[in-house]
Protein backbone atom coordinates (compact mmCIF):
# COMPACT_ATOMS: atom_id res chain seq x y z
CA UNK A 1 0.00 0.00 0.00
CA UNK A 2 2.88 2.10 0.70
CA UNK A 3 4.52 1.62 -2.56
CA UNK A 4 1.35 2.48 -4.21
CA UNK A 5 0.85 5.58 -2.45
CA UNK A 6 4.82 6.72 -3.23
CA UNK A 7 4.43 5.75 -7.07
CA UNK A 8 1.50 7.65 -7.35
CA UNK A 9 3.16 10.93 -5.79
CA UNK A 10 6.27 10.36 -8.13
CA UNK A 11 3.18 10.45 -10.94
CA UNK A 12 2.20 13.99 -9.44
CA UNK A 13 5.62 15.23 -9.74
CA UNK A 14 6.77 13.77 -13.10
CA UNK A 15 3.17 15.92 -14.17
CA UNK A 16 4.44 19.07 -12.40
CA UNK A 17 7.66 18.33 -14.20
CA UNK A 18 6.69 17.48 -17.44
CA UNK A 19 4.34 20.99 -17.00
CA UNK A 20 6.89 22.93 -16.20
CA UNK A 21 8.68 21.96 -18.96
CA UNK A 22 6.52 22.57 -21.46
CA UNK A 23 5.33 25.64 -20.14
CA UNK A 24 9.39 26.78 -19.95
CA UNK A 25 9.89 25.80 -23.84
CA UNK A 26 12.12 28.55 -25.73
CA UNK A 27 10.80 32.12 -26.03
CA UNK A 28 9.62 32.28 -29.66
CA UNK A 29 7.15 29.18 -29.23
CA UNK A 30 3.81 30.55 -28.25
CA UNK A 31 1.03 29.70 -25.54
CA UNK A 32 -1.15 27.42 -27.52
CA UNK A 33 2.00 25.35 -28.58
CA UNK A 34 3.07 25.04 -25.11
CA UNK A 35 -0.26 23.52 -24.24
CA UNK A 36 -0.31 21.42 -27.40
CA UNK A 37 2.66 19.92 -26.39
CA UNK A 38 2.19 19.34 -22.77
CA UNK A 39 -1.19 17.85 -23.96
CA UNK A 40 0.53 15.35 -25.94
CA UNK A 41 2.99 14.62 -22.94
CA UNK A 42 0.36 14.81 -20.49
CA UNK A 43 -2.64 14.86 -21.30
CA UNK A 44 -4.18 14.96 -17.74
CA UNK A 45 -2.04 18.02 -16.73
CA UNK A 46 -4.37 19.94 -19.62
CA UNK A 47 -7.72 18.05 -18.86
CA UNK A 48 -7.37 19.02 -14.95
CA UNK A 49 -6.29 22.74 -15.74
CA UNK A 50 -9.74 22.57 -18.47
CA UNK A 51 -11.30 21.59 -15.24
CA UNK A 52 -10.22 24.13 -12.67
CA UNK A 53 -10.59 27.34 -15.01
CA UNK A 54 -13.86 25.40 -16.24
CA UNK A 55 -14.86 25.73 -12.44
CA UNK A 56 -13.32 28.95 -11.94
CA UNK A 57 -15.14 30.71 -15.10
CA UNK A 58 -18.74 29.56 -13.50
CA UNK A 59 -17.96 30.35 -10.30
CA UNK A 60 -15.50 32.96 -9.83
CA UNK A 61 -16.24 34.89 -13.43
CA UNK A 62 -12.95 34.01 -14.98
CA UNK A 63 -13.29 35.53 -18.40
CA UNK A 64 -9.84 34.53 -19.83
CA UNK A 65 -9.61 30.64 -20.77
CA UNK A 66 -6.50 31.39 -22.83
CA UNK A 67 -3.47 29.10 -22.61
CA UNK A 68 -1.65 31.74 -20.84
CA UNK A 69 -4.43 31.33 -18.29
CA UNK A 70 -3.87 27.63 -18.03
CA UNK A 71 -0.29 27.92 -18.00
CA UNK A 72 -0.83 30.39 -14.86
CA UNK A 73 -3.25 27.87 -13.45
CA UNK A 74 -0.62 24.66 -13.51
CA UNK A 75 2.05 27.00 -12.04
CA UNK A 76 0.04 28.78 -9.54
CA UNK A 77 -3.44 27.77 -8.45
CA UNK A 78 -2.83 24.92 -5.70
CA UNK A 79 -6.50 23.60 -6.77
CA UNK A 80 -4.97 22.31 -9.80
CA UNK A 81 -2.25 20.59 -7.93
CA UNK A 82 -4.60 19.69 -5.75
CA UNK A 83 -7.02 17.75 -8.66
CA UNK A 84 -3.99 16.59 -10.54
CA UNK A 85 -3.10 14.39 -7.31
CA UNK A 86 -6.35 13.22 -7.23
CA UNK A 87 -6.78 12.66 -10.70
CA UNK A 88 -3.39 10.40 -10.74
CA UNK A 89 -4.52 8.26 -7.46
CA UNK A 90 -8.38 7.71 -9.01
CA UNK A 91 -10.76 6.15 -11.43
CA UNK A 92 -11.99 8.36 -13.87
CA UNK A 93 -15.53 7.96 -11.86
CA UNK A 94 -14.18 8.68 -8.73
CA UNK A 95 -12.33 11.81 -10.06
CA UNK A 96 -15.58 12.94 -11.68
CA UNK A 97 -17.86 12.50 -8.41
CA UNK A 98 -14.78 14.45 -6.25
CA UNK A 99 -14.69 17.04 -9.50
CA UNK A 100 -18.11 17.98 -9.03
CA UNK A 101 -17.87 18.00 -4.89
CA UNK A 102 -15.49 20.51 -5.68
CA UNK A 103 -17.23 22.85 -7.80
CA UNK A 104 -19.83 22.80 -4.82
CA UNK A 105 -17.47 24.08 -2.26
CA UNK A 106 -15.73 26.78 -4.57
CA UNK A 107 -13.77 29.73 -2.78
CA UNK A 108 -12.60 31.88 -5.48
CA UNK A 109 -10.47 34.34 -3.69
CA UNK A 110 -8.50 31.51 -1.07
CA UNK A 111 -7.87 28.57 -3.18
CA UNK A 112 -6.37 26.24 0.46
CA UNK A 113 -9.80 26.52 1.04
CA UNK A 114 -11.32 25.39 -1.44
CA UNK A 115 -9.04 22.45 -1.18
CA UNK A 116 -9.98 22.23 2.58
CA UNK A 117 -13.68 22.98 1.86
CA UNK A 118 -13.50 19.82 -0.43
CA UNK A 119 -11.53 17.49 1.51
CA UNK A 120 -14.24 17.79 4.72
CA UNK A 121 -17.61 17.80 2.22
CA UNK A 122 -15.73 14.07 0.75
CA UNK A 123 -15.13 13.37 4.51
CA UNK A 124 -18.67 13.67 5.36
CA UNK A 125 -19.65 11.85 2.27
CA UNK A 126 -18.05 9.13 2.60
CA UNK A 127 -19.22 6.39 5.06
CA UNK A 128 -17.15 4.68 7.97
CA UNK A 129 -16.19 1.60 7.23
Amino acid sequence: MKLQSCLQLIMVAVGVLVAGQATAASGDTNNTDKITALDAACPSCVKVANDVMAIRAEHCQLKNTSAEMMISTMRNDPMYGFMQAVDSMVEPATYKTILTTAATQVDCGNPQNWIDMTQKALKKSTPKS
